[in-house]
């Protein structure tokens, strides 16, 4: 896996996630990008065209959540995931022992499964300095730490409000997930927004889709949407 970690804020891209929102809140259509700019993937004019998902929730929490903005776009070689979160209470640790020590700090998630039945599926839990803690699982809950996505990149930067996260991850990545790229398959976003509350640490748990379970969980078929390849 690379991660590039940026440090300044791209106009362009705090710009891109005022446009089009998606009609159905549980499937997503990823556009197809032209002439992406792979090399800087913050920058790119394909980004206006991209549908936005605003619509996340707190589903154990009758607060309102701080805000999350997520946009994806593909070609011929890469799908590409961006995030733009707003924190006024970051949590995130310069310096880490391992990859687990991310699981401490905020973060947005990406779950990824050939199967709405999570058979099997693989998860990405990136901070805001653009560190990833890669895994695969299986339903219900039996993780795999050695898995990692070699493949992919990611750029990410702190700003005065919160935080971005770009990441591109390869077609072939996917196929080697058995996602079969001509039908939808199943994605989860998350975030995990944490605050210092004195020496303790307050945990919010924010999701795309509400799993209407009892209990914080993501690791259910019902936390997860529906993402579709389009023209």
């Amino acid at each position: 896996m690379s991660s590039i970690c940026l440090h300044m804020i791209p106009l362009c891209f705090t710009l891109l996630f005022n446009n089009k929102k998606i009609d159905d809140e549980n499937l997503y259509k990823v556009k197809y990008a032209h002439n992406f700019n792979s090399a800087n993937l913050m920058i790119d004019e394909n980004w206006i065209d991209a549908e936005v998902i605003t619509s996340f929730y707190l589903p154990w929490n009758k607060n309102d959540p701080q805000p999350t903005e997520f946009k994806a776009l593909y070609d011929d070689y890469n799908v590409y995931f961006a995030f733009q979160v707003i924190d006024s209470s970051l949590v995130v640790q310069k310096n880490i022992s391992n990859e687990l020590d991310i699981a401490l700090q905020d973060r947005v998630e990406v779950y990824l499964s050939a199967s709405e039945q999570l058979n099997e599926y693989y998860c990405l839990e990136i901070d805001p300095l653009g560190r990833v803690l890669d895994y695969r699982a299986r339903f219900y809950r039996k993780f795999n730490d050695k898995w990692d996505a070699k493949s992919i990149r990611i750029e990410s930067n702190i700003s005065e409000n919160g935080y971005n996260v770009v990441l591109l991850i390869p077609l072939k990545q996917l196929e080697k997930m058995n996602i079969d790229l001509s039908q939808s398959f199943s994605v989860g976003l998350f975030r995990a927004d944490f605050k210092n509350v004195g020496s303790d640490i307050q945990e919010n748990w924010i999701s795309w889709i509400d799993p209407k379970s009892e209990n914080p969980d993501f690791h259910v078929s019902e936390a997860l949407g529906l993402f579709k390849l389009s023209e």
